[in-house]
């Protein structure tokens, strides 16, 4: 095993080599220009992707060249067990996608360390570790691919992507990683054997192997089929979101421009007149909710740079997930600037009350957030003040907004307006002037519409942003805040659905089991959503029928016993159309009339 190791290893070592030697270059010169350690996350995962490409075209290469009828049969023609040989050509594969993927990746980050006053967490160091999970998990499931006998087992190369399902971070979406390379090791193991037109005997096996295979499938034929329907109703000259949208519905009202919609919500009421003329003329504003995924200590990614400008003084401020603090680097001389707290510049040792109690969101180079506190930094005298501090059942959605002589902050449950000049020119905390609870969940709301009236505010709150997709209605509700801080419930008005109906329970009738599963994790629901309807019901019904039908014709074809044939078409009437399409896909009929003549032939002799 040891000597095949070695032998496996000396093919690519030179290559390994040389693309670990690029790799380094570049994010030698890519540190020289940006800090690696503190982008957003799609520049991590389309490095992630990179790293998958690279596993993927190992594992296609090696495996190409052993599958080979001769290749194979020289391959295991030695005195070791199958499952032996496989990790020494795994083994092999791991120690060069370290060499090349993460060795120039722990270098960088050891020179950024030592070279540089740039901040180096502790979670940093894990990202080379990551790197080489995500390559060497789609190296095995590359290569579970290729000795497939199946070509839909190709499918088995989605299996590293459900790590991206966990709600993990930190050193524990690491260990989601690697579970995921063991699963594919395992599915490797299996696969791995003398026949390769055959499908590994232990039932375990199938059973992953199917199950890989139907979330794979799941994710095609919803991306595939919601593309399909997109697509049509383009030609169709129907989308609602290309070109006119339909009257009525959630799109026109997302494109809208604030006096429009506002003046649409306050409907023909000749109480409103008055109402309706000042919107068209008054100070608006128009945002919707955009911050929900706050970053956490120790989390490996973060949705946006944690890090702001200074201006005044030329220093750029970073987060530090070890300390809780800001570092600063000057960006002349790029040294080391010193450390910011929640109570400003920090002086000796900092204490616990300088710690940030999470990791802040930065807006506008001023505004750093924590889903319950907003902090406000100061440039002039580097000092950082508590402005905001929301209820624990609530987190901020938005960074302020300013209209008028008012400061309109957006959170998950409530509108809250303070004093503008206070809270732009003071320094202590401020109070709430207003106060509007929102009438849905945060996650559909689109977009919220303000206009300054002569005594007081008109604010609408556009819900639907979820309804092109998902169960969860559209409508259009108007409050007034008057001066004197009442709220005034004015208009609500329903808005139609853009697309068909089948459309946005799509997922509910091709994979009812799958997008029932994410359902009840919280994965695609709502706080607005409503029950399915008869129709949708129906449809999922009638289809699991018809797989039951087709699965059962098919498993009679392919000569299953009984039992075997039971469970295939109990379990597809439960999945659907994935549970399907892998049992065509493992039993397709040319192998199925081969399988069955081979069983006619043994039974003859």
């Amino acid at each position: 095993m040891n000597e095949l190791f070695k032998a496996e290893l000396g093919r690519f070592l030179k290559a390994g080599l040389l693309y670990g030697m690029l790799h380094l270059l570049l994010l030698a010169f890519m540190t020289r220009l940006v800090d690696l350690l503190q982008q957003p996350l799609l520049v991590y995962r389309v490095a992630a992707l990179v790293f998958a490409f690279t596993g993927l075209l190992l594992a296609a290469y090696q495996m190409s060249q052993h599958r080979k009828p001769g290749a194979w049969v020289y391959l295991l023609h030695r005195p070791l067990h199958p499952a032996r040989i496989a990790m020494a050509l795994a083994g092999a594969a791991a120690v060069l996608l370290f060499i090349a993927v993460a060795l120039p990746l722990l270098l960088d980050i050891g020179g950024v360390a030592l070279f540089s006053a740039r901040i180096v967490d502790t979670r940093h160091w894990l990202l080379p570790l990551c790197a080489w999970a995500i390559a060497f998990g789609v190296y095995l499931c590359g290569a579970c691919a290729m000795l497939a006998p199946r070509r839909g087992m190709a499918l088995l190369l989605c299996l590293p992507l459900l790590s991206l399902a966990a709600p993990a971070s930190g050193g524990g979406a690491l260990a989601v990683q690697l579970l995921a390379v063991l699963l594919a090791a395992g599915l490797l193991l299996t696969l791995f054997h003398p026949d390769l037109t055959s499908l590994p005997r232990a039932a375990a096996a199938r059973v992953a192997i199917v199950l890989v295979m139907q979330v794979g499938l799941s994710f095609a034929l919803y991306w595939v089929l919601t593309l399909g329907v997109e697509f049509g109703l383009m030609a169709l000259g129907r989308h609602p979101l290309n070109g006119i949208p339909p009257a009525g519905g959630y799109a026109e009202a997302e494109r809208a421009d604030s006096a429009a919609l506002l003046r649409a919500g306050l409907g023909n009421d000749a109480r409103f007149a008055l109402l309706r003329e000042q919107a068209g003329v008054a100070e608006q504003a128009a945002w919707g909710p955009g911050a929900a995924d706050y970053p956490r200590y120790g989390q490996l990614t973060s949705p946006m740079p944690l890090e702001f400008d200074d201006a005044t003084r030329h220093l750029r401020w970073s987060f530090s997930h070890d300390r809780g603090l800001f570092h600063g680097v000057d960006l002349a001389t790029r040294k080391d600037a010193g450390w910011l707290g929640r109570r400003g510049i920090v002086q000796g040792a900092a204490a616990a009350a300088d710690r940030f109690e999470q990791p802040p969101l930065v807006f506008d180079e001023r505004y750093l957030v924590t889903p319950h506190r907003l902090y406000q930094f100061n440039a002039i005298d580097q000092s950082v003040h508590l402005r905001i501090a929301l209820p624990e059942d609530e987190y901020f959605t938005a960074a302020p907004r300013k209209l008028g002589t008012r400061v309109l902050v957006l959170g998950s449950r409530r509108l809250h307006v303070y004093n503008g000049s206070e809270f732009l020119a003071g320094t202590s905390q401020v109070k709430d002037l207003h106060t509007l609870p929102l009438d849905g969940a945060i996650d559909n709301i689109g977009r919220i519409d303000a206009a300054e009236l002569l005594d007081g505010y008109l604010v609408s709150l556009l819900h639907g942003r979820q309804s092109y997709h998902q169960d969860v209605p559209a409508w259009q509700s108007v409050f007034r805040l008057h001066e004197d801080g009442r709220v005034e419930a004015l208009a609500r008005r329903e808005i139609g659905r853009d697309y068909p109906l089948l459309f946005r329970h799509l997922g509910w009738v091709v994979t009812p089991l799958w997008y029932a599963l994410q359902y009840r994790l919280g994965w695609i629901v709502s706080g607005d959503a409503e029950g399915l309807p008869r129709a949708v019901w129906l449809a999922i019904a009638a289809l699991a029928v018809a797989c039951m039908l087709v699965t059962a014709w098919q498993a009679r074809r392919a000569g299953l016993r009984p039992r075997e044939r039971l469970l295939w078409i109990l379990a597809n009437g439960v999945t659907g159309l994935p549970g399907l399409l892998s049992f065509l896909l493992l039993y397709p009929p040319a192998v199925q009339r081969r399988e069955r003549g081979m069983t006619v032939l043994h039974t003859t002799a």
